[in-house]
């Protein structure tokens, strides 16, 4: 099953790479065709018309990679789709309306764009800077001042994105480092319960990240760009997973109608402990089986459970920890004692 997975996975990748490859030359042709008499500048731009831009899924951000050639008068398009179908259009500068539409969701595929309109047709344009989406902010702006230098760009056209100067991405962010600290105080300082079988729980960990989704389109509704939102959405998702278990385990403990109770196990090897009454699991204290080993196989011992709502088990090592700490820290003193 694995094998499969990783062959689909780069059969994928290699789909990919031909779907790029032959965008790329289709590009290299039409800058072949130009008039090499011609002075008019021209740019390599990624092209997409305006029922492909608005799909959030989609293989590659681009529906093909052209050219748009810079004309003092007018400017002209030149693209060729997979399908064979070519795109010629020129439009007169007057005539021009042009839009900033920058990177604002799952549609803009992590580009920044310019919606190109006139008066029979409408072409969304990126300028192409390859893999790099990093740089398509700048070299966009740059190619919108380039078509009409009296354009207003926004400032999120002009400026990197700010995280602290938006309300809603402060307070993504202001959420996660609240849940970290959570995950941190109270997982690993406070509450020191150990779980007993917590396989299952642990899946919960990488699920909790799915919790975070929500957030990006709260995040692009807020106007925060999709880069942002989306490294945002993982972020939170980091801090749900790092918080998940701690907060089950509290939840479990506050729900828990019996609350923290004594329950009898019997010592079996290698400081192997079974319930006497069935119900409670197993309790492995092999780390510390020295001190096991003063006592007598078989014999009974209590130790303090929590037991909840959510079927989950949690040992709390309080009453013992002490016993544990003075056998370890007095090598040479007298081990008989009761736990």
């Amino acid at each position: 099953m694995q094998g499969l997975l990783i062959l689909a996975m780069l059969a994928f990748a290699l789909h990919m790479y031909g779907l790029f490859k032959r965008a790329k030359r289709a590009q290299d042709c039409l800058i072949e065709s130009l008039d090499r008499n011609s002075t008019d500048p021209w740019f390599r731009i990624n092209v997409s018309r305006p029922a492909q831009f608005s799909k959030k899924l989609k293989l590659i951000p681009f529906e093909a990679k052209g050219i748009l050639i810079n004309n003092p008068d007018r400017i002209r398009i030149l693209a060729e789709l997979r399908s064979g179908e070519k795109i010629d259009h020129s439009i007169e500068k007057r005539d021009l309306a042009l839009r900033w539409i920058g990177n604002p969701s799952l549609a803009s595929s992590n580009m920044h764009w310019i919606a190109i309109d006139s008066a029979d047709k409408s072409l969304y344009l990126s300028a192409d800077t390859g893999l790099n989406a990093l740089q398509s902010r700048e070299a966009t702006a740059d190619l919108c001042r380039i078509i009409n230098p009296d354009f207003n760009l926004p400032t999120s056209a002009t400026q990197e994105f700010a995280i602290e100067k938006n309300p809603a991405s402060l307070i993504l962010v202001s959420v996660f480092f609240l849940i970290l600290a959570f995950a941190f105080i109270d997982g690993i300082i406070i509450n020191k319960n150990e779980l007993l079988e917590p396989d299952w729980l642990i899946l919960m960990a990488p699920v909790s990240i799915f919790l975070a989704i929500p957030s990006y389109g709260w995040l692009t509704r807020q106007g925060v760009p999709s880069r942002e939102s989306m490294v945002l959405m993982l972020l939170l998702g980091m801090g749900f997973s790092a918080a998940c278990i701690p907060a089950i385990k509290r939840v479990d403990q506050f729900f828990s109608t019996s609350g923290t109770t004594p329950v009898a196990y019997r010592l079996g090897p290698n400081a192997a402990f079974e319930p006497i009454t069935p119900g409670p699991p197993s309790i492995d204290y092999s780390r510390y089986k020295e001190y096991w080993e003063q006592f007598t196989q078989g014999s009974t011992h209590y130790f303090d459970l929590t037991h909840g709502p959510l079927g989950l088990w949690q040992l709390d090592h309080t009453n013992l920890e002490g016993k544990l700490r003075d056998f370890y820290n007095n090598p040479t003193k007298d081990k008989t004692a009761n736990p």
